[in-house]
């Protein structure tokens, strides 16, 4: 194949990801693919409950003997295979490993690269006490934004259903997700704002705020946070009286924002820890707890559990059928 190599002549950003998804690159069948003369390939689960069940191995001695089963027999036959695929190639060394990094006992599996995995054992030679250590991956409670009420009730339910698991082979009752959603709502409200509400870095702010002094006006494709912060800005405009006690949002600062009540300004923003009582729009609490608490929970209730996902009213009705 012909082909041309190039030197990049500049490169520009097009948007703002500051939570964007990273995209993997695989192949069918293998997954796997040389990439700079580099052999890639993604990690691999493997299932050995049916073997731990069979050979009935108690429950506390589960992660120990299947690292035993891994360091005595699978690892060394790979190695082995390994080293027979260098061999046959003609290559000048073996560099083929394959590490075991986790044992899990409970996985929850929403999507590839989005679980959460209630960890026994990992590579760093230690063993864990059930529910001691949970590894999320692409989940909102790894997600330096989510806010600190969010990522409790996510981690709650989650490690709930995990513990439960534990015990038993059947998913936990629907409606025992539903009351634990339904505490989750009416404790919201008692939340203090910047715990509630989600936080992202203002960029560009002068490029898509068009005013904000005496009118108001965005530019088209305005990021909501952005909108937010000059929502705040229009409404400290208003009330001068508090420029000395709250400062007015820029590019570059962090702002956490809301949706309101108010059927004008649908958001509103402030800084870290300077949430304006004194003038602030009503907290639209369903609006909130839909998206942050509800809206991620759905995946799980929904992907993993096989459950109907739930509207904001958590109502639900049971087939007759």
């Amino acid at each position: 194949m012909d082909f041309i190599i190039e030197d990049i002549e500049s490169i520009e950003q097009i948007g703002y990801f500051e939570e964007e998804y990273v995209y993997d690159i695989e192949v069918d069948d293998t997954h796997t693919f040389f990439a700079n003369n580099i052999l890639v390939h993604n990690s691999v689960y493997t299932e050995l409950g049916r073997l731990v069940n069979f050979f009935n191995i108690p429950d506390d001695q589960a992660c120990k003997w299947i690292l035993t089963l891994w360091n005595d027999g699978v690892n060394k036959y790979l190695q082995k295979k390994f080293q027979e695929y260098s061999d046959k190639y003609n290559c000048d060394e073996n560099l083929q490993v394959w590490e075991l990094e986790k044992i899990i006992r409970t996985a929850l599996i929403y999507a590839k690269k989005h679980n959460a995995l209630e960890v026994g054992w990992d590579d760093s030679g230690i063993f864990y006490n059930p529910m001691e250590k949970i590894s999320y991956t692409g989940l909102e409670v790894v997600q330096g934004s989510t806010p600190v009420y969010a990522k409790k009730c996510q981690k709650d339910m989650i490690e709930f259903v995990l513990e439960h698991y534990s015990h038993s082979s059947q998913r936990p009752e629907y409606s025992q997700l539903i009351s634990m959603l339904k505490k989750y709502k009416a404790q919201m409200p008692l939340q203090n704002p910047d715990d509630i509400c989600k936080s992202m870095a203002i960029g560009d702010y002068n490029k898509f705020i068009l005013a904000d002094k005496n009118r108001f006006e965005v530019a088209l494709h305005t990021p909501i946070h952005v909108k937010a912060a000059g929502i705040a800005n229009h409404f400290l405009y208003k009330k001068k009286e508090y420029m000395t006690k709250y400062s007015l949002i820029k590019s570059g600062d962090r702002v956490k924002f809301y949706y309101t009540t108010d059927k004008t300004f649908d958001v509103f923003g402030f800084q870290p820890g300077e949430f304006p009582v004194e003038y602030a729009p009503k907290i639209n609490y369903e609006e909130q707890f839909d998206k942050l608490i509800l809206t991620p929970l759905n995946s799980l209730i929904s992907k993993v559990l096989g459950y109907d996902e739930l509207n904001v009213t958590l109502c639900y009705s049971e087939s007759l059928w």
